[in-house]
């Protein structure tokens, strides 16, 4: 009967209900959930981070803006170092801005900026870029709906729209100026649109604009 006691006792030591690598005995004494393989819902499991030597009960252990998962699992990026290339920009900002976070001689690029006119539903509007590169192609990305992806042409530049659809490409003049006419259907009046624009010649990404359209 004893012995019994003992062969369970053991086997419960070494239990890992998630399957995140870590036993429950372990869990407990980190403060991560047993039951939950990714404490922190950072995309890596609790037992990976642990190996790494990255906080389980922190998404983002080295509070760059990305999380660790997609660090170490999408970008390629140090989770460990906020500013992976050294370049005195940290990586969430480059993503975040369309520089690449493994480049350094990116991290002073200027990022275009965007606006539109009239923000008016069933007829034309202009979405205006500025300080994109001259003479460079600019594509004006728009969508109903906060997101996150990356550009096709600009692998590391992170778009925050889901499901982004393409307005126009235009090319900038010689001061870096460039303008996308679309016409807006009526079904857009009342309606709130999210537009970024990325500049194709250094992948730099402006910052996404919501706009309501009347």
């Amino acid at each position: 009967m004893w012995t019994l006691v003992l062969v369970s006792t053991a086997l419960a030591v070494n239990l890992d209900n998630d399957g995140d690598g870590l036993t429950n005995a372990e869990e407990q004494q980190i403060g991560t959930d047993p039951n939950d393989p990714d404490t922190d819902d950072d995309g890596l499991d609790d037992g990976d981070e642990v190996g790494l030597q990255l906080d389980p009960l922190d998404p983002d252990t080295d509070d760059d803006g990305l999380t660790d998962g997609d660090e170490v699992l999408q970008l390629g990026t140090d989770p460990w170092s906020p500013d992976t290339d050294g370049g005195g920009v940290l990586d969430g900002d480059e993503v975040a801005q369309g520089t690449d976070p493994l480049d350094p001689a990116d991290d002073q690029l200027v990022a275009p900026t965007l606006s539109v006119t009239p923000a008016v539903a069933g007829v034309q509007n202009s979405w205006r870029v500025a300080d994109a590169t001259a003479n460079g192609n600019v594509v004006v990305l728009g969508g109903g709906q906060v997101g996150q992806t990356f550009h096709p042409a600009c692998p590391n530049t992170l778009v925050h729209i889901a499901n982004p659809k393409s307005l126009g490409v235009a090319t900038a003049n010689g001061s870096g100026n460039a303008t996308v006419t679309k016409q807006v259907s009526q079904n857009w009046s009342g309606r709130v649109g999210i537009f970024q624009a990325v500049d194709l010649t250094t992948c730099a990404a402006s910052a996404p604009i919501e706009v309501f359209f009347q």
